[in-house]
């Protein structure tokens, strides 16, 4: 997967995970119960190493930074409304 691919992933991941907490399950009582911790958790590491890869220079290395600095490394499932709130604001007050 080439950096650019994986730019797009990490950018497709996280408005994904943001309409499924925050309109699908709102919505669906069945889904609700759903988990994220442990999905916000694997994002965060995905992000790190896709800021490692860009390096300082990239100017997309900034807005990434600012997913990371988001998420928790130890986010706890009390914790993931909010932080997945706080990832929507983010991405549509920062592009």
């Amino acid at each position: 997967m080439t950096l650019d691919d994986r730019v797009r992933y990490a950018t497709a991941k996280v408005r994904n995970i943001v309409y499924y907490r925050l309109d699908v399950e709102e919505n669906n009582a069945e889904r609700y119960r759903c988990q994220y911790m442990h999905v916000l958790r694997q994002y965060r590491k995905l992000l790190v190493d896709l800021v490692n890869d860009l390096g300082p220079s990239d100017p997309r290395t900034g807005w990434f930074e600012g997913l990371i600095d988001i998420i928790d490394p130890k986010v706890k499932s009390n914790e993931c409304l909010s932080t997945i709130e706080d990832l929507e604001w983010y991405i549509n007050n920062e592009q």
